[in-house]
């Protein structure tokens, strides 16, 4: 019986690592990985025998790669779709063979139902990266990616003592990108506190527990869906900012995401296919399945 290879995404044509910090995220949930799959090229990917990818992250640049290639076995959990474009007929047929569809966020949830596709909502996949060890924390604030018109709503002593970082550094070769990932990921882990604009620094910090504030001047934006469960999004008008937050437990649903893609991988295809009635998410989620709508 030929072994089943495993896959996940990885993106020569964009540069945000914030990408490759999902993909970290699921490669860690895999016994390997035997293919890197370009996001914005997956129909055209080639190989001899079925591959298993854990098909999380956003979607998509270009929107006349999806669906994926027919060697790709799919499992669709943690999505963001950000174009009704997107929802081709032959993309519909396909996310109703794999469904239900695990998504990232309300925004994305609603999409999906209303192209008649069942879908629940299971938050980020960085969500399962494993926490820091609080003895190797040190005294480090990060602040990454926040918007220049923000910057002053920053404590001066924070700003004084704090380190800036980007997830679009100008120096970026593609086959480091992961690398470069991984480095932010390690320096996050090991921080007394992490300010940022960017979704998936403050993801990857709530699952690490370092303490995180989330700045961003549109705290609205449909993508912060997949965080507000969990930690306030503050803007330019948010008062009684806390700058020393105490990291919220999110070991329950972090637990409840690791034990469904291992059941994925375990069978090779989304386990709650035939499983309707399947109670997944944590009450932090408030709405554990929702059927597509008739």
């Amino acid at each position: 019986m030929t072994q089943m290879k495993f896959g996940v995404f990885k993106y020569y044509r964009t540069p945000n690592l914030g990408d490759e910090i999902q993909s970290v995220a699921a490669a860690r949930l895999l016994p390997r990985v035997d293919h890197y799959i370009e996001r914005e090229e997956m129909h055209l990917f080639r190989a001899d025998e079925s591959v298993f990818l854990v098909a999380n992250g956003w979607y998509i640049h270009n929107s006349e790669a999806f669906p994926p290639a027919a060697s790709i076995r799919p499992f669709y959990i943690s999505v963001h779709f950000t174009s009704e474009n997107l929802f081709s007929p032959a993309a519909i047929a396909h996310l109703k063979e794999h469904e239900p569809i695990g998504c990232r966020d309300p925004f994305t949830l609603r999409a999906m139902r209303r192209h008649g596709i069942a879908a629940y909502l299971s938050g980020c996949l960085t969500m399962t990266l494993e926490p820091r060890d609080v003895e190797k924390q040190t005294d480090a604030v990060y602040i990454v990616d926040v918007n220049e018109s923000l910057l002053p709503r920053i404590p001066e002593d924070l700003r004084r003592s704090a380190v800036r970082l980007t997830h679009f550094p100008k120096e970026r070769p593609r086959e480091q990108k992961f690398a470069q990932a991984e480095r932010l990921l390690g320096l996050y882990a090991t921080a007394r506190l992490v300010i940022t604009g960017r979704l998936h620094c403050a993801l990857p910090c709530l699952a690490l527990r370092t303490p995180v504030v989330l700045l961003h001047p549109d705290r609205y934006d449909p993508r912060f869906g997949a965080i507000e469960p969990f930690l306030s999004v503050h803007n330019a008008e948010s008062n009684n900012i806390d700058w020393e937050p105490e990291p919220p437990d999110v070991a329950e649903h972090a637990q409840r995401l690791r034990k469904l893609c291992r059941l994925a991988i375990e069978a090779q295809a989304n386990p709650l296919r035939h499983n309707p009635h399947a109670r997944f998410l944590s009450t932090q989620l408030q709405e554990p399945w929702v059927k597509a709508e008739s």
